[in-house]
């Protein structure tokens, strides 16, 4: 019944339910990162509804991507969007110098602790 509605992904123990759960806690900070560049896109003169529809569709293809190659890592695909000196290289640099991916770590350790003291009470 499930299968209807996505892909099932069993789990064998309760800490891996509780790393889901902390994994979906970044839905507001993705929705955050593409309002960012979205609003970006205005401040430079692009309307709103075409600012929206560019993330939006630039988004889905990305999330495509990972779906069509399940056998890359997220590590390859990062690899593979990106070109030695290029933009996207770029900006992936400014972000990892400025700690945000570090930040998100423990970010993601807080709501695993969290979650984790809440069960225990």
């Amino acid at each position: 019944m499930f299968n209807e509605l996505g892909i099932v992904i069993e789990l064998d123990r309760e800490e891996e339910f509780e790393s889901f759960t902390t994994a979906t806690s970044i839905m507001s900070s993705y929705f955050r990162f593409a309002e960012t560049v979205a609003a970006w896109m205005q401040d430079e003169g692009v309307a709103a509804p075409k600012a929206h529809a560019f993330i939006t569709q630039m988004l889905r293809g990305l999330a495509g991507a990972s779906v069509a190659s399940p056998q890359n890592s997220f590590a390859t695909l990062t690899d593979e969007h990106q070109t030695p000196g290029g933009l996207n290289e770029q900006v992936l640099q400014s972000l990892t110098d400025a700690g945000v991916f570090k930040e998100l770590d423990r970010a993601l350790d807080d709501v695993l602790t969290r979650l984790v003291s809440g069960r225990s009470k």
